[in-house]
């Protein structure tokens, strides 16, 4: 079997989230603390070594320890266990027991500041990661509305309304329309920078929490190893002491001996982990390009069945001077004949609709939407409260209250 590794096993494919990295960071506070009770278990005995019997007993009821996990948990519990069965200590323990304490005090004190190092690093990163995500969302919103906001100005340059205007109401919407664009291209500029810096974060991001997993694991090794040493360390000073107790303490020496730094670290990956898939690339996502795709798919659903679709797809159709010639003009003009081809030739129940409110699907038969999607509409209405949409070739139902037709 393979050794689980922290790095293979704390990740979300939630880019925002950090619930593997709080899992991390929760048990190495968790390892602190039961550094910290043992340091304290072993003062307390060298404190109590001048006292036999009842105080020896509310000792180790008291110890602690409750953090741990499998069979280092084991190996303290049963640590207790023999405490109360020792009713007599001796003096000369006290200065041993004393630096033993001591030696896991530095120890503490050094995880915690090479922990320090790394959290530190990771929370810049993380409020970074918040908050150019945030921007870029707003970025790609800002994106989309002036686009949409140039098409509009530009289509209404070329309507029929335009020949009744005089001709500086014409160059004032030439100049409108010519606005409107240069604003699309520079938020289309701003966006791809933003999603451009978002990436590199990301595999900034990515490549640092590696670093913090290989760093925590290994502390966690470390942690372990050196607990076990120092339970392993105060039972012989305490078997020695009294040999008519040894076999008291071969007892915890058992226990002990079954507890594997591997196998406490795969007992914990088994019982936490988060999930091993991380987040996708940030990718830069093309307006016109996803019109396109939603008025070929609106054009393949409403059109196919019909005559007048056939004998425009029909070869003798399509090389004809007349269709080559149309042809020629939609390659011309791919987005916006487009959007005209979709109210020409859709039928009165299919149609584009924008998402409003994004909507998680639950429930079979329902179709998850985000915010800004664009689908179609197969059937339902506003008064029906659900519609049948369709997104990317996947059919479910939408709140009508969530689109908005385009």
């Amino acid at each position: 079997m393979m050794p689980m590794r922290f790095k293979d096993s704390f990740w979300c494919a939630d880019f925002t989230s950090t619930v593997g990295y709080d899992v991390l960071v929760a048990r190495l506070t968790d390892g602190r603390k039961m550094c910290k009770d043992v340091e304290d278990l072993i003062k307390s005995r060298a404190n109590l070594e001048d006292r036999y019997g009842k105080d020896l007993i509310n000792l180790a009821r008291k110890a602690g320890g409750n953090t741990e996990l499998n069979a280092l948990r084991k190996s303290f519990d049963t640590m207790k266990q023999q405490l109360e069965w020792l009713g007599s200590a001796h003096m000369q323990l006290a200065s041993s027991l004393r630096d033993e304490a001591r030696k896991l005090e530095e120890f503490r004190e050094k995880q915690r500041e090479q922990r320090k190092k790394v959290e530190s690093a990771m929370d810049k990163l993380h409020k970074q990661r918040a908050t150019l995500h945030k921007k870029t969302l707003d970025a790609k919103r800002g994106y989309d509305q002036r686009c949409r906001d140039a098409d509009e100005a530009e289509s209404a340059t070329h309507s029929k309304s335009v020949a009744c205007a005089t001709p500086r109401q014409q160059e004032k919407m030439k100049a409108k329309g010519l606005q409107m664009r240069e604003a699309a291209l520079e938020a289309d500029r701003q966006y791809q920078q933003l999603v451009d810096s978002l990436e590199a974060l990301r595999r900034d991001w990515e490549s640092e929490h590696v670093n913090a997993c290989e760093s925590f694991e290994q502390q966690e090794f470390q942690r372990v190893n050196v607990l076990r040493n120092s339970l392993w360390i105060h039972t012989n000073q305490l078997s020695r002491q009294c040999v008519q107790d040894d076999e008291i303490y071969e007892g915890v020496r058992n226990v002990l001996e079954q507890c594997d730094l591997q196998a406490e670290i795969d007992y914990f990956v088994q019982l936490k982990q988060t999930g091993s898939d991380r987040p996708a690339p940030i990718v830069y996502e093309n307006y016109y390009m996803k019109i396109r795709d939603n008025s070929i798919l609106a054009l393949d659903t409403c059109g196919q069945g019909t005559p007048n679709a056939k004998r425009r797809n029909s070869p003798i159709a399509m090389n004809s001077p007349k269709e080559k010639h149309k042809s020629a003009l939609h390659k011309e003009h791919v987005v916006y004949s487009s959007i005209t081809d979709i109210s020409g030739r859709c039928e009165p129940d299919v149609q584009a609709h924008r998402v409003l409110y994004t909507f998680a699907g639950q429930e079979p038969g329902t179709l998850s939407v985000v915010e800004g999607d664009q689908v179609l509409v197969l059937s339902g209405g506003a008064d029906a409260g659900w519609v049948m949409a369709e997104k990317c070739g996947q059919r479910g139902h939408v709140p009508a209250s969530y689109l908005q037709a385009i």
